[in-house]
């Protein structure tokens, strides 16, 4: 069995050797170098989404965590004197600026805010500092008094939302 597979052996070394028809490696050599681009930029733009969603995410988290201004909440523009002096507008005020007076004093670092309640209250302020504007508007161009009275009860409405909010989401979340 030895002698017979050293036949073969010499049999196959005195064998002419043979090229093959055509040469396969540049072909593969164009598509491996093909297919490294394609998964260095399938790498790139994962590694960019990757970094867009890191970055959109802290602006977005640094957007929130931003401290209001140091006055709370803006405070609207003044009322014309006699507007001021009629009674429901006054009374209006008054609760508007005894709410704004129980939101400067929740402790906004003590208390966890969920997504859905942040985006809520920055909506309530967003109302708040529309209304405000209007407010400043109205003061200009003298309103009667019913759209005056309606612009307060519903800055009252907002303030009192936003009071809701904090006390609810306070009672369950302290940390």
């Amino acid at each position: 069995e030895a002698a017979r597979l050293a036949q073969v052996r010499d049999a196959l070394r005195a064998l002419a050797p043979r090229r093959p028809a055509r040469d396969l490696w540049p072909g593969l050599a164009t598509a491996a170098a093909r297919e490294r681009r394609a998964r260095r930029l399938r790498h790139g733009v994962a590694a960019a989404a990757v970094l867009l969603a890191v970055a959109g995410t802290a602006a977005l988290f640094f957007h929130r965590a931003a401290p209001p201004p140091a006055g709370g909440m803006t405070a609207p523009a003044p009322v014309s004197s006699q507007k001021a002096q009629d009674p429901a507008v006054a009374e209006l005020i008054a609760r508007s600026q005894t709410l704004e007076g129980i939101l400067r004093g929740y402790d906004r670092q003590a208390v966890v805010l969920s997504g859905r309640a942040a985006g809520t209250l920055a909506d309530l302020q967003d109302r708040v500092a529309l209304i405000d504007l209007q407010i400043g508007m109205a003061a200009d161009d003298a309103p009667s008094k019913e759209r005056l009275v309606q612009l307060w009860k519903y800055r009252v409405q907002l303030l009192a939302s936003m009071v809701e909010l904090h006390s609810s989401r306070g009672a369950y979340a302290r940390i």
